[in-house]
C-alpha cells in the first residue's frame, strides 16, 4: 500500500533529491557547522593564549634588567618624588595649590577660583585635591592639563568640565573649565580623623 502512494519516475527522483538535500542541509546546519564554529573558536583561543604566553615570556626576560636598573638607581641616590611633601594635609594642600597656580600662570591660564578639596585616605596614602576654575582658550587649557600630567610629584586631573558660551562664533573662543587636580601624600589619617 505504501509503495503505491510514493511518486515514481521523474517526480519520484525529484522528491528523493529534495529529501536528500534537506537531510544534508539539516546535517550541515545541525551538526557540522556548529562543530566547525567550535573548532575555529578553540583555535582562536589557543592562538590568543600562545600570544599571551609569548608576551609574558618577553616581559619575564626584561625583569633582571629592570631589577638591575632599580638597584643602580637606589644606590646612586636617584629617587623620584612620588608624593607631596608636607608634615600634614594642610601643608601638602598648600604646596599643591601653589604648584597648580604656578603651572596655570606658566600655561597662560587665568584661574577664576581655587578651592581645597576634602582629603581622603587611600590605602597608606592621603589624597590631596585642589578644585580650580579656569578661563582660557583651548590651546592654553591643553597646556595646563599637560603640565599637570607631567608634574612631579605625579598629579592627576579629575572631574574635568568644559563649557563655551560663544556658540562657535569665534575662532579660538575662551572656555570656562573646572577640574580637580589630585596628588598623594604619604601617611595615615590623624587620630580621630577618617
Amino acid at each position: 500500500m505504501i509503495d503505491h502512494a510514493l511518486p515514481t519516475g521523474p517526480r519520484g527522483r525529484l522528491l528523493a533529491l529534495a529529501i536528500t538535500l534537506l537531510a544534508l542541509a539539516l546535517l550541515w546546519f545541525g551538526a557540522i557547522s556548529p562543530l566547525l564554529d567550535w573548532y575555529a573558536g578553540r583555535e582562536e583561543a589557543l592562538r590568543d593564549r600562545a600570544a599571551y604566553a609569548a608576551r609574558l615570556e618577553a616581559l619575564a626576560t626584561t625583569l633582571p634588567a629592570l631589577q638591575r636598573q632599580a638597584a643602580q638607581a637606589a644606590t646612586a641616590g636617584k629617587t623620584e618624588v612620588l608624593v607631596l611633601a608636607g608634615a600634614d594635609d594642610a601643608i601638602a594642600g598648600a604646596a599643591l595649590q601653589g604648584q597648580v597656580e604656578s603651572m596655570a600662570r606658566d600655561a597662560g591660564a587665568t584661574l577664576a577660583s581655587v578651592e581645597t578639596l576634602p582629603v581622603e585616605q587611600v590605602g597608606r596614602y592621603r589624597r590631596i585635591g585642589v578644585g580650580i576654575s579656569v578661563n582660557a582658550p583651548w590651546a592654553v587649557l591643553v597646556r595646563l592639563i599637560r603640565a599637570v600630567e607631567q608634574a612631579t610629584p605625579p598629579m592627576f586631573v579629575d572631574n574635568l568640565q568644559i563649557e563655551s558660551d560663544t556658540n562657535g562664533q569665534m575662532a579660538d573662543p575662551p572656555l570656562q573649565a573646572s577640574l580637580s587636580v589630585l596628588a598623594f601624600r604619604a601617611g595615615a589619617a590623624p587620630a580621630g580623623v577618617p
